[in-house]
């Protein structure tokens, strides 16, 4: 699992073998622009990367690995309302709400328990790695 660390938060991306079924989907999109009057974040915001044609230029460029995962990219993707009112307009029957939901299953935010966190600043510290191999070595 490949891991790219953001200001904010760690983000963790899946193996890749599983993103052809969206870039297949995404493939569909003729970028034709007619799902942007429909949609309700980029007629708030009037950016591209808020609008169906950006989101999936976006899931095209992480799936395909040419954009990493960031904060602003998994905010640009959880800001969609997954409304799918760009699917009912879309001429090419683009299936966005699939694209949007396989995108945000490349992007995860792993979550390691107290108990984990503990043991790795454990193991970073140099004498608790001897105390631990010496203790390995007793039994």
């Amino acid at each position: 699992m490949e891991q790219y660390a953001s200001r904010r938060r760690r983000v963790a991306i899946r193996c890749r073998m599983d993103s052809a079924p969206l870039l297949k989907d995404a493939d569909l999109c003729v970028k034709c622009g007619l799902c942007l009057p429909h949609c309700p974040t980029y007629r708030l915001s009037r950016t591209e990367a808020e609008s169906p044609r950006g989101r999936i230029a976006l899931a095209q460029g992480l799936a395909g690995g040419q954009l990493q995962a960031s904060a602003g990219l998994t905010a640009h993707i959880d800001s969609c309302l997954s409304c799918r009112a760009c699917e009912a307009v879309c001429p090419a029957k683009v299936p966005y709400g699939r694209i949007a939901d396989a995108t945000r299953a490349l992007l995860v935010t792993p979550r390691r328990s107290r108990a984990t966190r503990l043991m790795a600043r454990l193991l970073d510290y140099a004498p608790a790695r001897a105390l631990l191999r010496i203790g390995l070595w007793l039994l």
